[in-house]
């Protein structure tokens, strides 16, 4: 056995792609590859490797404009827990010396569950930088520092205990858009017309700021709106977002493990699929919107 490398560096251009660069090498072979990909192809491949299984599908990513220029595709060797990891390469020679040539490398690795892991989830820190998560303890600071919060901020996201209606109305009195969450049952949207009293209470001191809409969780996979709850909805004035989250496991999972769904690999890809929807219908215009190296360290087979 003999010690490889796979590194990798994400350069986001700032629209919602960017250049994926790797540096590989085993066993006396090295190369460079890179090519552009969209951050959501580079989130669902480290997600997918971040969480790998035995009994996992083989994954890759690619990509090139003239030709695949970068490569890596993982897929498990035996029962043992041993992971390939291959990593394709090509690098253009320069014009002047030798028009339209390409050197090309291909590197063969292998590694285990715990640094495959470790890279997938470095790089979807690097693809998706960390959202940085502030506490407020109490209302002074609420209304102290939220406005400052703000201005150096692109998009706020405020989560208030809902049983307290004070800091409700406050964090109410500062948004541009409320997202209300509410069980499928008509019992849940009976009881949310008390809630959203402080709502209206907002929206009329802020004359109909902030927008809000009814989001539909915790449904079941083959739930209908019924017309009893679109007539209640109806009367509360508030829109139902079309996209609703469906009751599922993972999303009970992912705050103990301390991230996202989408960073849960191939299991959540019904619930990463169903966010992303959620997300350009409630917030369109946010969705319009979108360097360091990581190292993953393997032993490649002699």
């Amino acid at each position: 056995m003999s010690v490889g490398f796979l590194r990798v560096r994400f350069v986001d251009d700032g629209d919602g792609t960017g250049e994926l660069i790797a540096n590989a090498a085993s066993d006396g072979f090295s190369g460079t590859g890179r090519a552009y990909f969209n951050i959501d192809e580079i989130e669902w491949f480290a997600g997918s490797i971040a969480d790998w299984s035995v009994a996992n599908e083989p994954h890759s990513i690619a990509g090139g404009l003239e030709r695949e220029q970068l490569g890596i595709a993982v897929s498990t060797v035996d029962s043992r827990g041993y992971i390939g990891v291959q990593v394709r390469m090509a690098t253009r020679i320069c014009p002047r010396e030798r028009p339209g040539r390409w050197q090309f490398a291909t590197v063969e690795l292998l590694t285990t569950h715990a640094p495959l892991a470790r890279f997938g989830r470095a790089l979807i820190r690097e693809a998706i930088p960390e959202v940085k998560t502030i506490r407020l303890e109490n209302r002074d600071e609420i209304l102290n520092e939220l406005p400052e919060i703000s201005r150096d901020s692109d998009y706020v996201i405020a989560d208030g205990p809902g049983s307290d209606t004070d800091t409700s109305r406050l964090l109410l009195l500062a948004a541009d858009f409320a997202i209300v969450p509410c069980k499928a049952s008509m019992l849940e949207v009976r009881a949310l017309s008390k809630a959203t009293e402080v709502l209206r209470q907002a929206q009329a001191v802020r004359h109909g700021v902030p927008k809000a809409v009814i989001v539909l969780s915790m449904v079941g996979k083959n739930y209908r709106l019924t017309q009893d709850m679109k007539d209640a909805a109806a009367a509360l004035k508030l829109p139902v977002a079309s996209t609703a989250m469906i009751l599922r496991q993972v999303y009970a999972d992912a705050p103990g493990q301390g991230v996202v769904v989408s960073q849960f690999g191939s299991r959540a890809k019904d619930a990463r699929v169903e966010m992303e929807h959620l997300f350009r219908e409630i917030l369109p215009e946010a969705a319009l919107q979108k360097a360091g190296t990581h190292k993953l360290k393997i032993t490649s087979k002699s």
